[in-house]
């Protein structure tokens, strides 16, 4: 009985800990997503042409946090537009679990163990209607700028409620 008690608390304790790192993960994702958002309207008001800029020049720094010696803040996807933003190989296989999930049967953000046991929190994301005009089927001066930009790109063809990547938080 005494083990089972000692196990029962550890097992709490480990749960307590990730349920802190989730909510400090949230707290320094939840301003970020907001200034996403907030940017790619403030584009958007201009035509698409000029919500690419927002993207291009504002949206890398974006995720820098005043904790960066403790946290790695990041976005990833299989299907990327900015090479800075390629999944590292702790991510390969988180990717894939969310891979098939979409917005009707949105798979939940989640706490990861990787690299030297270090947590990870991630949250999907899933593609909006604002989100097409880049990232569905672009054309014109639209597909132009972005090739021309992100010559390599691969985050194209979306449709509204696929999965597009992920936002996370790591431990260092």
């Amino acid at each position: 009985m005494k083990y089972v008690f000692i196990f029962i608390l550890f097992t709490n304790s480990l749960f307590a800990n990730e349920d802190k790192f989730k909510e400090k993960a949230q707290e320094i994702l939840n301003p970020i997503k907001k200034a996403f958002m907030g940017e790619l309207k403030t584009g958007m008001q201009e035509g698409p042409y000029n919500a690419i800029e927002m993207c291009h020049l504002k949206a890398p720094h974006l995720i820098e946090y005043d904790q960066a010696d403790k946290y790695e803040i990041g976005r990833t996807s299989n299907k990327i537009r900015n090479k800075d933003n390629a999944p590292k190989d702790w991510m390969k296989d988180i990717l894939k679990e969310y891979q098939d999930s979409n917005a009707e049967s949105a798979k939940a953000a989640a706490v990861f163990k990787v690299l030297d046991n270090k947590k990870v929190y991630v949250e999907p994301i899933y593609v909006k209607g604002l989100c097409l005009n880049c990232h569905g089927n672009a054309r014109g001066s639209v597909a132009k700028k972005i090739k021309k930009l992100y010559p390599n790109d691969q985050a194209t063809g979306y449709k509204i409620g696929e999965f597009r990547g992920l936002f996370y938080v790591k431990e260092k």
